[in-house]
């Protein structure tokens, strides 16, 4: 079992990328993505991933299409989709 403050683990996460807990069918993962970064291009054929926003502004890009993101946005990844994550560029510049 798994019952965590998401949130705190994510901010204290310094890690590009920590894994938090494994299932059978998902993982939960903490991600630190620097402005401007990305997590690159990748597919989970077996995994669906819902992604939560705890900081910051993104981009979501899901088969080519973009959403931008931020704190408190959820997004859901079905398995074998090809997905992206990427930093917005333009809070560098605040």
């Amino acid at each position: 079992m798994f019952a965590e403050d998401i949130k705190k683990l994510t901010k204290e996460n310094s890690n590009f990328r920590t894994v938090l807990h494994t299932g059978v069918h998902s993982q939960i993962v903490a991600m630190s993505i620097p402005v401007g970064g990305d997590i690159g291009e990748e597919t989970h054929d077996d995994t669906d991933q819902i992604l939560f926003f705890v900081d910051g502004e993104s981009e979501a890009i899901l088969n080519g299409e973009t959403r931008k993101v931020e704190e408190h946005d959820v997004v859901f990844v079905p398995a074998g989709t090809i997905h992206k994550t990427k930093a917005d560029a333009h809070r560098a510049q605040e």
